[in-house]
């Protein structure tokens, strides 16, 4: 009984050492990777309300939890990373903005989600010539439509359209 008190003691203060590490992190950064806060939750054995409390605390701190990174290489592609390169520029294989879904925790990732996206498709537009300057103007056209919210939001319109 007492080792298991000791134990107990003993990972919620590794749990607060890693969050005070992660918060560290997002305060320099202004975001921290969703999967890096999952693979230390994951860790420990924490209620479902517990995990949310960690989050909205993030949340309070303006720590945006990302879950899909934007990547601008710096050639002629523009990358979406989402665990696999999608490429929106090119021709041979297009993506098209309706077609993908990018969820995040909070409203302000969504919102930062969303201004990186339009200024990584408006310096692509810019350098590109032809159809695949046509196609990424058309994008930008659709930015405004694009599947780009919290999970909750897109949880209501899904039921909303559905149900």
């Amino acid at each position: 009984m007492a080792n298991e008190k000791k134990n107990a003691k003993t990972n919620a203060g590794e749990l607060q050492a890693a969050i005070q590490s992660l918060i560290a992190k997002g305060k320099k950064e202004g975001m921290i990777r969703a999967a890096d806060l999952n693979a230390l939750l994951e860790k420990m054995q924490l209620s479902p309300e517990k995990i949310e409390e960690i989050y909205d605390r993030f949340e309070a701190m303006n720590i945006q939890i990302v879950t899909a990174e934007l990547d601008i290489d710096l050639g002629d592609d523009l990358d979406l990373d989402l665990g696999d390169d999608l490429d929106l520029a090119d021709l041979d294989d297009p993506v098209d903005l309706s077609r993908l879904l990018i969820v995040t925790f909070t409203r302000d990732a969504a919102k930062v989600m969303r201004g990186r996206l339009q200024r990584a498709l408006e310096e692509a537009a810019c350098e590109a010539e032809g159809d695949q300057a046509t196609f990424l103007a058309d994008q930008l056209d659709e930015l405004s439509h694009a599947d780009i919210s919290t999970l909750h939001t897109f949880c209501q319109k899904f039921l909303k359209k559905n149900f």
